[in-house]
């Protein structure tokens, strides 16, 4: 007797990427939950409820610089070159890069130098953005038309489920930097740097607006940027037509503006 399963087939745009259906319903979460184990197994993703909890970053970051992995600013577990020959572990990129093996550091969690996995089996890569990875950052992963019972407010056009910001599985979609054959990157350091900088600048000059409590680690810049220029002036659109450019520029003026008050303020409260 041939064995009787239920096969399922997501509703896909041409781009091939699932498209979210309206149904909210308690059978659709069931659904969701099988769609995530099955990522969770085949595509190492995970969050808080789902797959391996060592693996989940609430940083929303996944880089190698915060991987028990990490020793030494080398991989443990991945190798470059021959795999005949002598391995040698890759030299890794501590701020943006990162693998489908990524877990939080514990000092219970005892490490080996195994260099048994290629780059290309361990999906390594080092993220543009020069900060990490994370559903956030990925452009597979889109608000959803509502969360599920427990807040998942993004839905992956991947898995065809509802994910957190802050998860992550192997084919994330943010865009990376090329990279040599030994995995460092083609851009020159330098570049790598100075988006780094970049990205601490901005976190810094939105925490000078919302306060110090104000966190942007599993934030991407355009959630920096918006969350920054909601506070300056609610009104502000900053629908999807709206560019990342523009938003830019549209804080920086605010912020000069506020800036120029406050002087203008003091300067008049001085004159009296």
């Amino acid at each position: 007797m041939d064995l009787q399963r239920k096969v399922t087939t997501p509703t896909r745009a041409p781009d091939g990427l699932c498209v979210e259906p309206d149904d909210v319903s308690p059978d659709r979460e069931i659904y969701e939950n099988h769609q995530r184990l099955r990522a969770a197994n085949e595509l190492d993703y995970a969050d808080k409820y789902t797959g391996n909890p060592r693996t989940v970053d609430y940083q929303g970051r996944y880089n190698c610089g915060r991987c028990n992995k990490e020793q030494d600013e080398k991989c443990l577990q991945i190798y470059v070159g021959d795999p005949t020959g002598p391995r040698v572990a890759l030299k890794i990129n501590a701020d943006a890069g990162s693998c489908r093996y990524w877990e939080n550091q514990c000092a219970g969690d005892p490490e080996a130098w195994m260099l048994y996995s290629s780059i290309e089996l361990a999906a390594y890569g080092i993220a543009a953005n020069g900060v990490g990875w994370s559903c956030a950052r990925c452009p597979k992963a889109v608000a959803a038309k509502a969360p599920d019972s427990v807040g998942r407010e993004l839905y992956c056009r991947e898995i065809d489920a509802r994910v957190f910001p802050t998860a992550c599985c192997a084919v994330n979609g943010a865009e990376v930097v090329p990279m040599t054959a030994q995995g460092k990157a083609k851009r020159a350091d330098e570049d790598v740097q100075r988006l780094v900088r970049e990205r601490v600048g901005l976190v810094r000059k939105v925490e000078a607006v919302l306060g110090p409590a104000f966190r942007g680690d599993s934030l991407t810049d355009r959630e920096i940027l918006a969350a920054g220029i909601r506070q300056l002036a609610p009104a502000e659109p900053m629908g999807p037509e709206v560019s990342d450019d523009y938003l830019r520029r549209r804080f920086d003026a605010l912020v000069d503006d506020r800036t120029n008050g406050v002087l203008s303020l003091g300067r008049a409260m001085t004159a009296r």
